[in-house]
C-alpha cells in the first residue's frame, strides 16, 4: 500500500491506495480518501496519522531515535567498495585465478618479527637541511599528500604506482595486484557504459565509502543502520547487479 495524490478541478486529494494481482495484470484498489491534502496538512493531521503509523514500524522509531542522538554508537564501517568488488572480483573470474594460483601453497605470519617491529609503532624520522622547527617539518611532511595526490590524478590507466619492492618476486606481485585492481575498474566501467552512464572515478569511490553501516545499540538490542545512498551510488549498485542492503538489520550481540 502506498499514498497517491488525486487532483480533482483545482483541489488535490490524498488517496491510501493498494497494489493486487489480479488476471496477470497489476491493478490498484483506492482503500480510503483521506482528504483535501491542504487541509490535512494545515490542520495537522497528515503528521499525526504518520506519527501514530510510525509506532508499529520498529525501524522508522529507531531511524528517528538514531538521528535524535538517542542511540549508542558502537562504530561505523564503509560498505560500499567491498559490496561493489567483491561481486566483479567475482564474475570476473579473479577469485577462481587466485585461487588456482594458491593451491598447494601455504603462508604463515612472523610475530617474532611482527613483536620486534612493534617498538618502533608510532614513531617515525625526518631528516631536512633546513632551519624549521621540528613542528613544522612534520606538518610539511604530511602536506605531501596534496602533491602526491596529483601526480597520482595525471597517470594512465597502464601505468603502476611507484614500486618500492626490492625482489622480483614482490615486483610481481606489486604488478600483478595492480593489473587486478585494473581488470576490476575496467568491468565496473563497461557496466556502467552498458547502463549509459559515465561518471568520474572519483565521484564513484567517494560515494561507495560514504555508504556506510552504523551498529549501534538501544533498549539492549543491536542493529546495524545503512546510511542513504548519495551522488552515483545507486547508480554503481544497479549497473553491478548488487541490491542495496535493508537500512535497519537487527544483529546478535557479540
Amino acid at each position: 500500500m502506498f499514498f497517491r495524490q488525486k487532483k480533482s478541478g483545482n483541489r488535490v486529494y490524498l488517496q491510501i491506495v493498494e497494489n493486487r494481482w489480479e488476471d496477470g495484470r497489476s491493478k490498484q484498489r483506492v482503500i480510503a480518501t483521506l482528504g483535501r491534502l491542504d487541509q490535512l496538512r494545515q490542520t495537522g493531521q497528515l503528521e499525526g496519522l504518520l506519527r501514530s503509523g510510525a509506532k508499529f514500524c520498529e525501524s522508522i522509531l529507531l531511524l528517528a531515535a538514531h538521528r535524535r542522538g538517542e542511540t549508542t554508537a558502537m562504530r561505523t564501517r564503509p560498505i560500499g567498495p567491498a559490496m561493489i568488488f567483491e561481486r566483479l572480483w567475482k564474475e570476473t573470474g579473479c577469485q577462481e585465478v587466485i585461487s588456482r594460483l594458491l593451491q598447494g601453497r601455504k603462508f604463515e605470519i612472523d610475530e617474532k618479527k611482527i613483536e620486534r617491529e612493534s617498538r618502533y609503532d608510532g614513531k617515525w624520522v625526518l631528516r631536512t637541511n633546513t632551519d624549521l622547527s621540528a613542528a613544522d617539518v612534520a606538518l610539511k611532511y604530511k602536506q605531501l599528500w596534496m602533491v602526491e595526490h596529483v601526480f597520482r590524478s595525471t597517470k594512465s590507466l597502464l601505468e603502476t604506482r611507484p614500486i618500492w619492492h626490492k625482489c622480483d618476486e614482490t615486483i610481481r606481485g606489486h604488478v600483478f595486484c595492480s593489473f587486478l585492481a585494473l581488470v576490476l575498474r575496467k568491468e565496473l566501467d563497461d557496466r556502467l557504459a552498458a547502463q549509459g552512464h559515465k561518471l568520474e572515478w572519483e565521484d564513484v569511490i567517494r560515494d561507495l565509502l560514504n555508504l556506510q553501516y552504523a551498529e549501534v545499540q538501544q533498549d539492549g538490542k543491536r542493529f546495524l543502520l545503512r546510511s542513504e545512498a548519495q551522488g552515483t551510488c545507486g547508480k554503481v549498485f544497479a549497473a553491478s547487479g548488487v541490491a542495496l542492503p535493508p537500512t535497519v538489520q537487527q544483529i546478535e550481540a557479540p
